[in-house]
């Protein structure tokens, strides 16, 4: 009996030389595929502390090499940076939560003329608005994207939401509130 030795299978992408995830690709190329994407050569891996000469971090995100000052903290990560600058960071977010992009949060702000659709003003403490959404559609933090109405400060939203998006309760709440003037 001889033993044979079998190479490993690797992807059929033309000049990938690394292992087989699915039945035909590696990891990366499989990737690609799953999401629809055309098949293109690999960008080499770098770890999350890789400095280019000019001392810059690469954003995994947007692709850019950057100042460090343009990435927050983080524990998780060697360099005690996030792998993504801020801006990624938001654009992801919003993604994920509200179906729109930071160009389309963005958008809407300079239609709102800066400020929130309610009252006009920003928030105190300088963070960004919230991006509204009917709660009848999707209840909780996470929205289907077709449901955002505006951007909101703060102390707005809150209104709202705890008036549970009930035009008829705010209504009744400007009316108490209006026999009580002086």
């Amino acid at each position: 009996m001889t033993d044979t030795v079998t190479t490993p299978a690797r992807c059929a992408f033309n000049g990938c030389m690394k292992r087989l995830k699915s039945r035909t690709h590696c990891q990366g190329h499989h990737e690609q595929l799953k999401r629809g994407k055309p098949l293109t050569v690999l960008r080499p891996r770098r770890t999350s502390a890789a400095r280019d000469d000019q001392g810059r971090k690469l954003c995994v995100g947007c692709d850019d090499w950057m100042d460090e000052s343009r990435f927050t903290k983080s524990k998780n990560h060697v360099d005690g940076l996030e792998n993504r600058c801020v801006q990624c960071q938001r654009n992801g977010q919003l993604k994920f939560k509200y179906g729109i992009s930071l160009d389309q949060y963005n958008a809407m702000l300079v239609a709102q003329g800066g400020g929130c659709a309610v009252c006009g003003g920003t928030n105190s403490n300088g963070k960004a608005l919230a991006v509204d959404h009917d709660h009848n559609c999707c209840p909780g933090q996470k929205t289907c994207g077709n449901c955002v109405r505006e951007l909101l400060c703060a102390a707005c939203n809150h209104a709202i939401g705890l008036m549970r998006d009930e035009p008829q309760r705010l209504r009744d709440a400007a009316a108490y509130l209006d026999r009580f003037q002086r």
